[in-house]
């Protein structure tokens, strides 16, 4: 376990106190990487609110290097957060060639390991057809309960869902539904299930709403074309319905591909918010069509439909492709859009955080930095092809109001937002991040941490420090430097950054 390394922030420059990071003048140059692995403490201020006088910063709190060459990467994994507990599941190889299906807690506050599980799937038969078990998604319910969605082998859209009780390892049948309102033909078992995230509200003992977004082919006579569409699944009354619909609406289709998209992984669908979607596609043998390329951003056309509405062209923002990782996320916080995605996966654990209010365009993208973290997975020929990275945001009513793992705060704050996400690289790295946004004291040249201070600035020039000895510390308490009581004391050898200055009983807080 490493420990916590904190980015918090200036407006325009990245300074370490450390050692000097270069600040990049325009968003089309490469951006400034975070390599916390490397124990770099760097202070960042992102700029996301109109108020001047609000910081955000950004904080790993804890990563974990997880070194798992025996997890399949590449399937069926899924990232979930409930009560204080981070579960991860995978499927696992082991000896003769044969994947379990594990579960994994974490302690969500330290990321110390709780327990594994291997969960019992193969005693449901339902499930157990070879490759079935991978085409599946899951989620966890209000109460903690796990409930798996897995697609059915056969032309008629049908799901088997299964309740898992990680307590009791205990998992059990709950109900095998048909999709009701769909006349087509398609095989859900070769969907794209097994890249998808599934939202659920309730809770599997009483009534409950599964809401997923997935890829299908059609396999009737007369089509073979590939779509993107929602489906929702509603227990009410003890009775289950599944519907091609996206909930609480009519629309029962993202887009159709026509046919020129593989069939199997074909990539994973975010939602920016009620009338934006982001498609990533596996660039597995892609073929671009109707303008449609690796990532497209969609528009709600009000008509049943989502129209695309251009593509992703920024390199400096995209993913890098040689690496075909997935995986698109958006962190709520405080009002803002922040859009956290795989950037790099096979040789590091690297992610993009871009401030996306207006998704109306891939131009408004605004990248506030990259997260570096720690573990890579062992390169195999088997790990190129539809790996995913994966990012959970803790509910606001379970995060706590002033977490002591935030960046450092000061005495008096009229306005303090906090929110806690995790990452996921499949048999590489997982790790705990906060955003932070509170009324900022360290904002112009001066802040005074005691009213009847003496000590101010003029310039780069200290005065008022003539009865005591002075001496210079980094935020974090390092020792910077140490000066003789003087009248006057020039400060402009100093690195530029924010110190505490210290003379006597005196104290300020100055930027440089």
């Amino acid at each position: 376990m490493n420990q916590k390394r904190v980015l918090k922030g200036i407006l325009t420059a990245l300074i370490c106190l450390t050692a000097p990071i270069p600040a990049y003048a325009e968003d089309t140059q490469a951006p400034q990487v975070i390599d916390f692995a490397g124990g770099i403490e760097t202070i960042d201020k992102l700029d996301l609110n109109t108020d001047p006088t609000l910081m955000s910063s950004m904080t790993t709190d804890w990563e974990v290097a997880l070194e798992s060459p025996a997890d399949a990467n590449e399937n069926g994994h899924a990232l979930l957060f409930h009560d204080g507990k981070l579960y991860v599941y995978m499927n696992k190889y082991v000896q003769g060639g044969k994947s379990e299906h594990v579960m994994r807690a974490y302690n969500a506050s330290d990321g110390n390991i709780i327990e594994e599980k291997v969960i019992p799937f193969s005693s449901i038969s339902e499930i157990w057809v070879g490759n079935s078990i991978l085409s599946h998604t899951i989620a966890v319910d209000d109460e903690g309960r796990f409930l798996f969605v897995f697609g059915n082998q056969n032309d008629t859209p049908s799901l088997t869902l299964v309740t898992y009780s990680f307590e009791t390892n205990i998992a059990d049948v709950f109900r095998t539904v048909k999709v009701s309102n769909e006349s087509l033909k398609y095989n859900l078992n070769a969907s794209s299930l097994s890249l998808s995230d599934a939202v659920i509200n309730g809770n599997t003992g009483a009534d409950f709403t599964l809401s997923v977004n997935l890829f299908v082919k059609q396999i009737d006579a007369n089509h073979q074309d590939i779509r993107s569409v929602p489906l929702t699944i509603k227990c009410e009354n003890n009775i289950v319905t599944a519907l091609r619909e996206k909930q609480n609406t009519t629309l029962q289709e993202y887009h159709n591909y026509v046919s020129d998209l593989p069939e199997y992984n074909i990539g994973s669908i975010c939602e920016i918010d009620e009338n934006h979607i982001l498609a990533s596609h596996n660039p597995a043998a892609f073929k671009p069509t109707n303008n449609i390329d690796r990532f497209s951003l969609f528009c709600d056309s009000n008509s049943g439909y989502y129209n695309l509405k251009e593509n992703w062209a920024d390199e400096n923002l995209m993913p890098a492709i040689g690496d075909y990782c997935l995986g698109m996320y958006v962190v709520k916080h405080d009002g803002h859009n922040v859009l956290v995605y795989a950037k790099s996966y096979v040789d590091n654990c690297l992610y993009n955080v871009v401030l996306w209010d207006d998704p109306s365009s891939f131009a408004n993208m605004k990248l506030l930095g990259q997260i570096k973290v720690q573990g890579k997975i062992s390169v195999s020929n088997i790990y190129k092809e539809g790996i995913r990275q994966m990012v959970v945001q803790e509910p606001k009513a379970v995060a706590p109001s002033e977490p002591s793992s935030a960046p450092r705060t000061y005495p008096t704050k009229d306005y303090y937002e906090h929110t806690t996400f995790y990452t996921y690289a499949p048999g590489a790295a997982l790790a705990r991040h906060s955003i932070v946004t509170e009324e900022d004291k360290i904002y112009t040249a001066l802040t005074e941490i005691s009213a009847e201070s003496p000590l101010r600035l003029d310039g780069k020039t200290l005065l008022g420090c003539e009865y005591s000895p002075i001496a210079i510390h980094t935020p974090s308490g390092s020792l910077v430097a140490e000066y003789p009581a003087s009248a006057a004391i020039d400060l402009s050898l100093l690195p530029s950054g924010i110190y505490i200055i210290k003379s006597g009983k005196s104290a300020i807080k100055a930027a440089l």
